[in-house]
């Protein structure tokens, strides 16, 4: 669990330990990215990031590590997800993703507010729901508002590690996309429409 009062973890029968140290930061996300380590890592606010160390026989055992700061990010952390490779994005406020790797501790951008911005103003507004990926800088993210942004990798500076994604023509394909499916879902008149039209063609192939 996460909340004002600090981090805590549950045991096998359902007992609750709250993890000391943890109560003076208020966490926005946890996650659990790499399958190989009994470690998660909690974010919050201030740019707080914070290794759990889960002790998987005796759930009370568990401990967390230092308490760090993403000094370098100029932006607040609203959440995280679970993200491909075994790190996790972290969502950011204005919009915007960074990635962190829980085996180095290591924490970059990955898509900037001010990219968002340049692709849609309204769009950059938004907050962050959540993201996934089907391979490293492959992926969608999803904002409160029900958009759904498709992610690209950048190969304009294939040696960039600072800027990896951009928000780029997938996102227009899956918006369009999204916006006929729901006009159709809505709208009698387009179903019947298709229907007759598909009945035509029935009738045509007998």
């Amino acid at each position: 669990p996460k909340s004002q009062d600090g981090l805590a973890v549950i045991g096998r029968s359902h007992d609750i330990t709250w993890l000391t140290g943890t109560s003076g930061t208020t966490w926005s996300g946890v996650t659990c990215a790499d399958p190989t380590l009994n470690e998660c890592t909690a974010f919050g606010l201030g740019l707080s990031t914070v290794a759990v160390l889960i002790d998987t026989e005796t759930a009370s055992r568990s401990s967390t590590g230092p308490i760090r700061n993403l000094q370098s990010i100029g932006s607040e952390m609203g959440g995280a997800s679970v993200a491909a490779g075994g790190t996790s994005l972290v969502h950011l406020t204005p919009l915007g993703l960074v990635r962190h790797d829980p085996v180095g501790d290591d924490a970059y951008e990955h898509l900037g507010p001010e990219q968002a911005l340049a692709f849609d103003a309204q769009i950059a507004g938004r907050s962050l729901l959540g993201a996934w990926e089907s391979d490293v800088g492959t992926g969608w993210f999803l904002t409160t508002d029900g958009d759904l942004v498709g992610m690209v990798p950048d190969t304009s500076d294939m040696e960039s590690t600072v800027l990896e994604t951009v928000a780029g023509i997938a996102v227009a394909v899956a918006l369009i996309g999204s916006i006929i499916g729901l006009i159709f879902m809505n709208s009698p008149k387009m179903q019947a429409a298709y229907i007759r039209r598909r009945n035509a063609r029935r009738s045509r192939q007998r």
